[in-house]
């Protein structure tokens, strides 16, 4: 292990095991070894980085405490260093390793698209079903509808291969929907008549929310959607056929959500992501929700606004968190508001 200014020796009880701390102004270097077995583990970190959480450290390092008055107990402290980084190195290295892997196969870089962990879409189910006042089973169909649906897959295929080259660039062919799948659960399942979602990015949610809508009109129950996006080049997977049963309103969401005058009975947040827009379009919308309305947040992850609104207006609230498989990407969720 390569010397620094100071360096301290702390022995387990028994002898067996012995940790080295080493570090100056522009390092640390930690060494985990066992007398039978050698260096077990062997760690340097650069200090130019400015960790700040690193600090303690050196400033234990450069003698603020005195290694000669530490306790038996804070010696095996010091040793179980070596055998307490295993468990946070692995969960590391699976991220980096993760972490690389969808660097080097996605060409993604916002907007993210994954599939979901098995276990993830159960809960997804069983949450939904709440929401719906539907089975797990029933919307485990629904999810497993959205996913089979090779017409829909193709024609979202067709659409990116379409795109100029600059935008196709950002894309992936492989069709993951993610959270969304609940929303297309929601619409399954309750057959709404009128649904808005605001902010579309390429419209994934659009196009999946009407694939909902057709088959929804193929077994009796027509519904129509509404999206907006302050982009007038959003939504460019919502087409024919699925434009049939819906369209997009360009521009500030607020204003065209002043304008509607239909009852909503399903509305989607995943617009401008700030806390007072969001709650701005939960009160827009208030006065315009059926009776049996349910309200789905795609930023109930990072803010309080949509329990807030569903608290003000006696509606129950859920929240699911998302699991991604195989994407460093920790995920979202959703949130729903409903009675």
């Amino acid at each position: 292990m390569k010397m620094h200014e100071t360096e301290i020796e702390v022995k387990s009880p028994d002898g067996k095991s012995t940790l080295l701390l080493s570090g100056d102004k522009n390092s640390i270097s930690v060494a985990h070894l066992e007398a039978d077995q050698g260096v077990k583990f062997e760690a340097t970190v650069d200090l130019q980085s400015g960790m700040p959480a690193l600090e303690g450290l050196h400033h234990f390092l450069q003698g603020v405490v005195d290694p000669n008055s530490l306790t038996p107990i804070t010696s095996q402290r010091l040793t179980n260093l070596g055998h307490r980084s295993k468990q946070p190195m692995r969960r590391l290295s699976g991220a980096f390793l993760t972490t690389m892997h969808v660097l080097l196969t996605s060409a993604e870089y916002t907007n993210f698209t994954y599939d979901l962990w098995s276990t993830s879409k159960k809960y997804l189910a069983h949450t939904t079903a709440m929401v719906t006042r539907s089975t797990p089973e029933e919307i485990q169909t629904y999810i497993e509808e959205a996913e089979q649906d090779e017409t829909l897959h193709q024609h979202i295929r067709d659409m990116t291969a379409a795109l100029p080259d600059h935008v196709r660039a950002g894309s992936d062919d492989e069709i993951r929907f993610g959270r969304r799948l609940g929303w297309y659960a929601v619409v399954r399942a309750i057959k709404p008549k009128f649904i808005i979602e605001t902010g579309l990015d390429k419209g994934l949610g659009a196009v999946l929310l009407c694939a909902a809508l057709k088959r929804n009109a193929e077994e009796g129950k027509p519904g129509r959607y509404l999206g907006t996006d302050i982009n007038p080049d959003a939504g460019y997977l919502l087409a024919p056929p699925y434009d049939e049963f819906g369209s997009i309103a360009v521009g500030d969401s607020l204003e065209s959500l002043s304008t509607v005058t239909d009852e909503i009975d399903v509305f989607v947040n995943d617009s401008d992501h700030s806390e007072d827009y969001e709650a701005a379009e939960y009160a827009c919308i208030a006065p315009r929700l059926s009776d049996d309305a349910v309200v789905i947040g795609d930023n109930a992850h990072t803010t309080s606004k949509l329990v807030g609104f569903a608290e003000e207006s006696g509606r129950k609230f859920l929240y699911w968190q998302e699991k991604p498989a195989d994407h460093w990407y920790p995920g979202g969720g959703i949130g729903f508001a409903f009675r």
